[in-house]
């Protein structure tokens, strides 16, 4: 949580099991919420899918939606790439 911003987010999800596993509850339960606009932080890229094609799944959603990655320890951030 300390490398989050000090942004006043409106929902923070953290999950604590391994990337790799395919039951991610709070995963589920933030890209059941996401709408335009959203803007998704996470610490590192492999945080966010179980294995690479989910993760190119999970960033397809965001496009479609209008939603918006930040990866911090890796400086991505698609709202000021595109």
């Amino acid at each position: 949580m300390a490398r989050i911003p000090r942004a006043k987010p409106s929902n923070i999800f953290i999950e604590k099991v391994s990337g790799k596993l395919s039951s991610r509850p709070e995963l589920d339960v933030l890209l059941g919420k996401l709408r335009e606009g959203d803007v998704v932080k996470v610490t590192r890229l492999r945080r966010l899918g179980h294995n690479h094609a989910h993760l190119l799944d999970v960033v397809a959603l965001f496009d479609n939606l209008g939603v918006d990655l930040v990866v911090l320890e890796q400086g991505i951030d698609t709202p000021a790439a595109g």
